[in-house]
């Protein structure tokens, strides 16, 4: 594809919570979207059922996981980056400190996932790029 194709946004986070609310939010204003989830089924069914029509693209996977750059940047398919909404995190009763700070700050960390180095950063669309961090829930 190319970058002249409408950009995409990124919603982290997004099979449930506030992640999912975002998407839902971001349907009606965003070209079209990429909705990333540890759980790629719970995500498409909680998608369908919110019944939007905007362009929608899924990634399942561990935004800390190193593999996942390389399957985001698959995603991205060189198209344009219009916004990042970061609500994939977890909270001191989810999971134990070191895999909360892999979770929370890694994964958006220099050389993260959405870091200078990543697919995120080669694709970013800098006219019109926002970024929205919601994943630091304690």
């Amino acid at each position: 594809m190319s970058r002249d194709i409408a950009p995409v946004t990124i919603v982290t986070g997004a099979g449930s919570g506030m992640g999912a609310a975002v998407a839902r939010r971001m349907a009606p204003v965003a070209a079209s979207l990429l909705l990333c989830d540890l759980d790629e089924a719970q995500l498409r069914k909680g998608w369908a059922a919110a019944g939007s029509e905007v362009e929608t693209a899924f990634l399942g996977g561990d935004v800390s996981n190193p593999d996942f750059k390389v399957r985001l940047e698959d995603a991205l398919a060189g198209r344009a980056v219009a916004g990042l909404v970061h609500c994939a995190g977890l909270s001191a009763t989810m999971a134990d400190p070191a895999r909360i700070l892999s979770v929370n700050l890694v994964s958006v960390h220099k050389h993260g996932v959405f870091g200078v180095d990543g697919a995120f950063a080669r694709n970013l669309d800098r006219l019109r790029l926002s970024i929205l961090g919601l994943a630091g829930r304690y």
